[in-house]
């Protein structure tokens, strides 16, 4: 027969104090006296006690987790996104959740209403598209919505974008570094010039 959990009444009876002062020790809400704080980790330790989440974000409003959707798993610059959210995240103590909508806009606006219906604290999604209709639930449900590298129009949302044609220029004018030897590449300048790098079609590898 499956024992029972060990539950926040158990650990106030073992300590003898209020379940109020258990809570308060979890979950660090207000300072209690160091006596009744070591009585009660002392009591968790001893039952073994674990805070229940999803009871704690019934209580609280907040699942202490964000969802992110990304276009694919396999791609290094979605990757990157995601390992950079959780890194910042988790020293504010938070969780991430990261799915695939595999291109599909179906497929999109199942994984988000998942992550809705867990109630999840906030959203990021890489759209796969420009319409964004089947996104519009998400801040009606009062969940914040982040785009990230692209905008699905028609939603409230704030949007992260890369400056792609801005960091071009400058990697161009940057790197490689002149007088270096690149057969057959070429840069647009801001004039919209082809300035070919040094050396290669056209290139004399004279500066």
């Amino acid at each position: 027969m499956k024992s029972r959990s060990v539950t926040i009444h158990d650990v106030a009876r073992e300590a003898g104090v209020s379940t109020a002062s258990v809570s308060r020790v979890v979950n660090g809400e207000r300072p209690v006296l160091d006596e009744t704080a070591q009585r009660v980790r002392q009591a968790i330790e001893k039952l073994g006690y674990r805070a229940n989440p999803v009871a704690r974000s019934l209580k609280t409003k907040a699942t202490m987790t964000i969802g992110v959707v990304a276009p694919e798993l396999s791609s290094d610059f979605f990757m990157l996104i995601a390992e950079s959210m959780e890194e910042t995240l988790a020293t504010h103590g938070y969780s991430l959740i990261v799915c695939s909508s595999h291109e599909k806009v179906e497929d999109e606006a199942k994984r988000v209403r998942q992550l809705s219906e867990r109630m999840v604290d906030g959203i990021a999604v890489i759209p796969v598209s420009g319409h964004g209709d089947h996104l519009r639930g998400v801040p009606e449900r009062g969940i914040p919505l982040v785009f990230i590298d692209r905008i699905a129009n028609g939603v409230d949302a704030d949007v992260v974008l890369v400056d792609n044609e801005g960091g071009g220029l400058q990697a161009a004018d940057t790197w490689p570094p002149k007088g270096k030897v690149w057969n057959g590449v070429s840069r647009r300048t801001r004039s919209g010039d082809a300035a070919p790098f040094l050396g290669g079609k056209g290139g004399s590898g004279d500066t």
